[in-house]
């Protein structure tokens, strides 16, 4: 969970090369920096300010978060 919270405030700083370093490689194969840019905008993840995530599960190399995050502007996600 501290690596999504590193991912997201490096978003929001601007620094989409440490923010998308613990993305999938297959996805980020298949999206540009342009796109994924995009990507955090529209859903607001890039004024991330903090989360909480009630769940969590860890398969191989594969992780999913069950839980909220809070932007910047207080708006809620998840």
């Amino acid at each position: 969970m501290q690596v999504t919270n590193v991912t997201f405030t490096a978003v929001r700083q601007g620094d989409l090369e440490t923010g998308s370093g613990f993305l999938a490689k297959e996805f980020k194969v298949g999206t540009s920096e342009a796109e994924l840019r995009r990507y955090f905008e529209q859903s607001s993840l890039d004024e991330f300010a903090e989360a909480s995530w009630q769940s969590r599960s860890i398969n191989g190399e594969r992780g999913d978060l069950e839980g909220s995050m809070t932007t910047s502007t207080g708006g809620v996600i998840g």
